[in-house]
């Protein structure tokens, strides 16, 4: 059971999330902040991979942008243009490129966060630098680049709110500073910060309305995967036993672990149809699962599975183990159901219920899976028509299709009764 949950958790989320945490965080409105651990380091993988391919995109535009706003700083301010044009392709936009190249090379989330809020940081200091060597009246003007700044900070980069709160502290202090010596009519300081103050809470509010939104979104969407991710592990599982069926068989033959050696077991409870009819379907059930709980353990013993076959023969599948060591387990349950001593009224070959069982052993491969069951099975009709309770192994190795042939089968060296 254990190999077979691991198994399906490739199907959905893969996490130990569950509906109920989901529906807990949905309810008392967890999007609007962190979610519990488990919950935010999916969060902040699925994001981080977004903003990966978007950062990315962002590269050759921003420096595009920036570099063009070069006019502008000609334009305004012609005293310092030999400084501007020096810091714009001398200092900032080496700068950038070396932040996105970081952004690449760190590992976590924060550390990425934090590479994108250098970004803005970096921008706004060339453009307070050129601002703080002009007394000319067009500074008044030229301050106007800060709330286009905080805007590309919060609306487009979107940083998580605690980044991005951070940022704009950073941005409105460095201003603030370099605007208290500035040579300046105080109307246009006071006008100048009111833009920066306003630009901030407007992209701090859009920002914060983002994320949320975009938590409660990858909430949705994380409740339809472990939905969608319980609804597959229900499909693979047998009700009765709780083993996997033919349906996880299928997928785990399309994953069939390359190995050294592998071992298919077919198990068959002897004389069942007679054991249901005069016990009752009731005792047929109970016979069932107890018999599958002796079949799960000894698989899960040897490091393998056990799936409900159909009906009431079950199929165990041992990666890693040669045929000697098949052959134990097989025998191990073979007397373990015999240990339970459940009484069967119609069995010709004991008082209690008994199974037969068929092993077939060969190198693992995707090609040889179902060889390897086909052998099996040989094995267990030869075990029945030897008397039933006992174990037959196919005496031929299974290696490929070049096998095909019939399987030579070799009885057990002794009859068990």
């Amino acid at each position: 059971m254990q190999l077979l949950n691991a198994e399906c958790d490739s199907l959905g989320t893969g996490t130990e999330t569950t509906l109920s945490d989901i529906e807990n965080v949905l309810q008392r409105k967890g999007w609007r902040g962190v979610f519990p651990p488990d919950m935010e380091r999916i969060y902040e993988r699925d994001l981080g991979k977004v903003r990966e391919r978007a950062v990315r995109r962002a590269l050759l535009p921003t420096l595009v942008i920036y570099n063009l706003l070069l006019i502008t700083d000609i334009g305004l301010l012609p005293e310092t243009a030999r400084v501007a044009t020096f810091l714009h392709f001398a200092v900032v936009t080496p700068g950038l490129i070396g932040l996105y190249i970081l952004y690449f090379r760190l590992e976590g989330f924060l550390a990425r966060q934090i590479a994108e809020a250098a970004i803005p940081v970096l921008i706004c200091s060339q453009t307070l630098t050129v601002m703080a060597l002009n007394d000319s009246p067009n500074a008044a003007h030229y301050q106007y680049f800060v709330p286009l700044i905080l805007l590309f900070s919060n609306v487009n980069q979107r940083l998580e709110p605690r980044v991005a709160n951070a940022t704009t502290v950073a941005i409105l202090a460095m201003y603030v500073g370099v605007l208290a010596f500035q040579n300046m009519e105080p109307v246009f300081k006071l006008a100048g910060l009111s833009f920066v103050v306003v630009a901030g809470y407007l992209g701090l509010s859009a920002n914060l309305r983002a994320h949320r939104d975009a938590r409660y979104a990858f909430l949705l969407r994380l409740r339809e995967q472990v939905r969608l991710q319980a609804a597959e592990i229900d499909a693979m599982h047998d009700p009765l036993t709780g083993l996997g069926n033919r349906r996880y068989l299928a997928h785990f033959a399309r994953t069939f672990p390359e190995r050294d050696v592998a071992s298919a077991i077919l198990v068959d409870i002897d004389f069942f149809k007679a054991f249901n009819d005069f016990h009752g379907h009731g005792r047929g059930d109970d016979c069932i699962r107890m018999v599958a709980a002796v079949i799960d353990k000894a698989a899960r013993a040897s490091g393998g599975i056990g799936v409900r076959y159909g009906g009431e023969e079950f199929l165990m599948l041992l990666t890693g183990s040669d045929s000697a060591s098949a052959q134990a387990c097989a025998e191990a349950v073979r007397q373990e159901v015999e240990t339970l001593a459940l009484a069967h009224g119609r069995s010709t070959v004991s008082g209690c219920v008994t199974v037969s069982l068929g092993v077939a052993t060969g190198l693992a491969s995707k090609e040889t899976f179902e060889l390897l069951v086909s052998a099996a099975d040989a094995a267990l009709y030869a075990a029945k028509a030897g008397g039933r309770n006992r174990v037959e192994v196919a005496q031929a190795a299974v290696h490929g299709p070049a096998h095909q042939a019939p399987i030579p089968l070799r009885k057990a060296s002794r009859r068990l009764q």
